[in-house]
């Protein structure tokens, strides 16, 4: 984004344009691996996990988000660039990844408003089967990517029991509201199956949720099923934000 769009929708922060600095957000796509494998190699001692992105941006114009406006929309990094990543992590000692950016399980979609072209668990399913990585999480998931094929993935040890969520709200009066593209059966749906996994760690199972408060329009009644299905589902952490008309 260049300066002149960025101060058209941060007004407000142009008297401190001399103290700012606009860094890009497109993902590092370098093909010099062999360099970068030196560098970590070097470093090794100071890292314990690494983040892989695989997605960057977002189509899907929440009613509450101002950020799809300064970010391009979806793009999905290939799959054999993320296992090469990957395979040079391990190459030099690492054991664990985070798989991780914008809208991440939104992978292999041309639109993050069509949810029935993502392709994520499958490349879950090929790092499992393309690497030796022995620990990887998930970092924050949309509920509408996930398919069947992503509870049988998981279930694989190697995949770390955390689960987190942008949930937002379990009312569908306020999702409806935030333009997601989800409901409350499908959050019941989703988060039914990962209490339930069929894993040996099964009673490690964690859920972590983003959810925002005081959302405009948002009832007591609204507040309150939000509450009572935190406790029904035993979230185990919050990202509780409280809504900004800024």
């Amino acid at each position: 984004m260049g300066e002149e769009k960025f101060y058209s929708i941060y007004p407000q922060l142009a008297e401190f344009s001399e103290n700012i600095t606009l860094l890009s957000e497109e993902p590092d796509r370098d093909d010099t691996r062999e360099t970068k494998t030196h560098q970590f190699k070097e470093n090794a001692n100071i890292y314990t996990k690494n983040f892989i992105v695989i997605q960057n941006g977002c189509d899907s114009h929440c009613s509450f988000c101002l950020t799809v406006q300064k970010r391009w929309p979806s793009q999905t990094i290939p799959a054999d660039e993320i296992i090469d990543q990957i395979n040079d992590f391990v190459d030099i000692w690492w054991k664990e990844i985070v798989i991780t950016w914008v809208n991440l399980a939104a992978w292999g979609c041309s639109n993050t408003k069509r949810p029935e072209e993502s392709q994520f668990s499958e490349l879950l399913q090929y790092v499992l089967d393309e690497t030796k990585i022995e620990r990887i999480r998930i970092s924050s998931l949309w509920p509408e990517f996930l398919d069947e094929k992503f509870f049988e993935v998981v279930k694989n040890p190697r995949f770390l029991p955390h689960f987190h969520f942008s949930i937002q709200s379990f009312s569908d009066n306020v999702l409806k509201a935030m333009n997601r593209n989800y409901d409350s059966e499908r959050l019941d749906y989703i988060l039914t199956k990962i209490r339930n996994l069929d894993r040996l760690d099964k009673d490690q199972i964690s859920i972590w949720a983003d959810i925002i408060v005081w959302f405009a329009w948002e009832t007591d009644d609204d507040f309150q099923q939000t509450v009572e299905w935190i406790k029904k589902y035993k979230i185990t952490k919050l990202h509780a934000f409280p809504f900004s008309s800024r």
